[in-house]
């Protein structure tokens, strides 16, 4: 992947973007973020890897996050305490395949193994993602071959957008910074979610799959009832049918506006769309759908 530099930012970080951009395991086939992601996505990632470009701006709370993980990495090495292991590679074969995995820290004391994890703290308010739950117990399966006994899992959120002048709101994260265990698989499952996340990523080697609307990030249009006097929505529906069922209901409302969709990864971060016929016929129907209203 080539790195570009529209905005024009220092080379100092232009060259750290692309260190990092190259830092790969490439004593494995898959590694476990890999078989997390969409297998169009990584198909399509390795079909075009020398076409690829990113701005480094783009690339900055990737940075920052895995300067988080250096940081820990160099004091815990500085550190006589061996009960705590960073930032260690591991590897399983699976159907033939073999894959890695790499986890932030395992706590031999405890049994814990923990991955650090910068996020919004939209992800906290809306539902921590499920690949959290199926990324620490495939590192949990692979901690187990290498000998750790593993009796909990947690991701360790640092929220990069929490406000401190929110933390009494409902529903909004009391801290920046705090630990989020996860519920624990079985080997046998893990190792089955594992060999079926192969299974599809070597298919799609062959036919692409679709993305689909979870892999997207897709969000579904809304309809908001409106009147023209006021800038905020009264009521905001799923359907057009429910918007014009709640103004009869309610006697309230002039008019329903649409509020498109978005497929947010493929439009905002996915590095692959130029080459993705999917968001190629999505961005086409979305034009038509302009044009005919």
């Amino acid at each position: 992947m080539k790195i570009t530099n529209t905005k024009k930012l220092p080379s100092f970080l232009v060259k750290a973007a692309e260190f990092w951009a190259q830092h790969h395991d490439s004593q494995a086939e898959y590694s476990v973020t890999e078989l997390l992601d969409a297998p169009r996505r990584v198909a399509l990632m390795s079909q075009h890897a020398d076409q690829l470009t990113e701005d480094v701006s783009d690339r900055m709370w990737s940075l920052l996050g895995s300067s988080v993980h250096k940081v820990i990495e160099a004091a815990l090495e500085a550190d006589d305490d061996d009960t705590l292991i960073s930032e260690h590679r591991m590897f399983a074969e699976i159907d033939g395949i073999r894959i890695s995995g790499q986890c932030d820290v395992y706590d031999s004391s405890s049994n814990q193994l923990y991955d650090l994890k910068t996020a919004s703290v939209w992800e906290i308010i809306n539902g921590v993602r499920e690949e959290r739950e199926q990324q620490l117990n495939c590192y949990a399966y692979l901690g187990r071959r290498e000998g750790w006994k593993v009796d909990g899992i947690a991701a360790v959120f640092i929220l990069r957008d929490w406000s401190k002048n929110k933390a009494l709101e409902h529903d909004y994260p009391a801290d920046q910074a705090f630990v989020y265990p996860l519920k624990m698989w079985d080997d046998a499952v893990t190792e089955q979610f594992l060999r079926d996340r192969i299974r599809v990523h070597e298919d799609a080697k062959v036919k692409l799959p679709y993305c689909t609307p979870e892999e997207q990030w897709r969000r579904e249009d809304k309809f908001a009832v409106r009147v023209s006097s006021a800038k905020k929505a009264l009521r905001v529906k799923d359907s057009m049918a429910e918007a014009h069922q709640w103004m009869a209901e309610q006697g309230k409302g002039e008019f329903v506006e649409v509020r498109p969709g978005k497929a947010v990864r493929c439009e905002d971060y996915c590095s692959v769309r130029d080459y993705c016929t999917q968001y190629g016929a999505m961005t086409l129907s979305q034009q038509s759908r302009n044009e005919a209203s």
